[in-house]
């Protein structure tokens, strides 16, 4: 079945359709967002677009590839892991270690 099929279907509640666009471009999603986050985060990024095309299937236009909107989709949500992370970084707190208060420069 093609994409466009797909979708359409998506797009009307038939969730049986994502199976064979997680299949035809999970690999491929998987090895995109791999560059960015690295192996174990990108399982879950995948993960999540593929719940973000279910949810918005019906905004996908059919003269656009579903290869590129998928990657779009994938690589927005790998740079907002990657803002997610550098935004709280971890800090080891450690009670017989106290960490200094920052100089005032």
């Amino acid at each position: 079945m093609d994409d466009i099929t797909l979708m359409h279907r998506l797009a009307n509640g038939d969730d049986d359709a994502l199976a064979p666009i997680i299949k035809r471009y999970g690999p491929y999603l998987q090895s995109l967002v791999t560059r960015y986050v690295g192996p174990h985060t990108a399982e879950e990024i995948v993960q999540d677009t593929f719940m973000v095309v279910r949810a918005k299937a019906g905004q996908f236009q059919k003269t656009k590839s579903l290869k590129s909107w998928l990657g779009t989709i994938a690589v927005r949500r790998a740079y907002d892991a990657l803002r997610k992370k550098r935004r709280r970084p971890w800090v080891e707190i450690n009670d017989e270690h106290p960490v200094p208060a920052p100089a005032n420069y």
